[in-house]
């Protein structure tokens, strides 16, 4: 695993200057280091960059390659040093740090180098259909036994796969095989891929757990009309046990959606190995406090959902040393 630290000499600069500082780029830091995030275009690669480039604007010298990835893919790049930092579903990091939850993450054994940096912004479990479907909750999907073609969550490796799985066993104890035995059939295909498959009639039901509103949902939603499968209370109920929260998709998420929508959810954090150089984490939160406003502007989750001062809260492992030192600078640590 490389170690993103400075020399000495940057150091001393840095300190002399202050790290903390929000005024004009500070002296060069070397920060050399790889971002793991989502897919392209996706809310995690949006809001990775935005960061980013943030940062790049506040302390010269840093070099983050932002690559795409997944909750779970970047979980085990993480855990195993593949990559210093990563954004990541909460509900995964918790997982992958106990040794729990995805095979993956069982046999490669609890990942102790886990740590937090900043939480995020909320997702929301989405069940997305064609306003044709003859379903308007997913309870009547698995009790029917209605024959679909569904793209659970995503590609392979994506957290709405796992999330899915989480559903279909914890709400109703039945597997993606109990589905293709009444005729259904699972397809994993990006998001882009998934919507434009729903346009065309190909899939039936999409069910990604991500930010709201998808930007692929709602290309789609403009382009044809669309309806979202609720939850009720029992159903989600069963899933906090799990580590979900229940959240409402807020009424006109999406186009001809007038109403909020019952389901389930999960935060979206950013993380970081315990190794990671503290004063590269401690920028990265510094940068999150300093351009919060601007940030916000990127994409409505965050306007919605992110708060400096509980940034620190919900990531399910313990904070860096980094992140704890910027928060309480902040004041939002004792």
């Amino acid at each position: 695993m490389k170690k993103f630290v400075r020399s000495s000499a940057k150091v001393a600069c840095a300190a002399a200057i202050g790290i903390a500082s929000f005024g004009n780029a500070v002296a060069a830091q070397g920060w050399d280091a790889v971002f793991a995030s989502g897919s392209v275009g996706g809310t995690y690669n949006i809001v990775v960059t935005a960061v980013v480039e943030k940062l790049k604007s506040d302390y010269e010298g840093v070099n983050i390659d932002i690559i795409p990835g997944g909750s779970l893919s970047n979980s085990i790049r993480l855990g195993r040093g593949e990559v210093p930092l990563a954004m990541i579903t909460s509900l995964t990091a918790q997982q992958a740090y106990e040794g729990a939850g995805d095979p993956r993450l069982v046999e490669i054994g609890p990942l102790s180098d886990m740590r937090g940096v900043a939480s995020i912004y909320d997702q929301h479990f989405q069940v997305v259909a064609r306003a044709d479907f003859e379903a308007d909750t997913f309870a009547e999907v698995i009790e029917n036994k209605i024959p679909v073609t569904i793209v659970p969550g995503g590609p392979r490796g994506h957290f709405g796969v796992q999330a899915t799985n989480d559903l279909l066993q914890t709400t109703y104890g039945i597997t993606f095989d109990d589905m293709e035995e009444w005729g259904s059939r699972v397809v994993y295909a990006e998001f882009a891929d998934a919507t434009s498959m729903i346009q065309d009639g190909q899939v039936d039901l999409f069910t990604p757990l991500t930010a709201a509103p998808n930007s692929s949902i709602l290309d789609l939603a403009n382009s044809r009309d669309i309806k979202l499968l609720s939850f009720n209370d029992e159903e989600r109920e069963k899933m906090l046990a799990r580590g979900y929260t229940n959240v409402d998709l807020p009424a006109n998420t999406y186009p001809g959606q007038t109403e909020a929508i019952p389901t389930i959810g999960a935060s979206s954090a950013f993380y970081a190995r315990s190794d990671t150089d503290p004063a590269l984490v401690e920028a990265i939160v510094d940068t999150l406090i300093k351009h919060v406003g601007s940030l916000k502007e990127t994409h409505v989750r965050l306007k919605q959902d992110f708060d400096p001062a509980t940034a620190h809260e919900g990531m399910g492992v313990p904070l860096h040393e980094g992140a704890q030192r910027a928060y309480e600078k902040a004041g939002y640590l004792n």
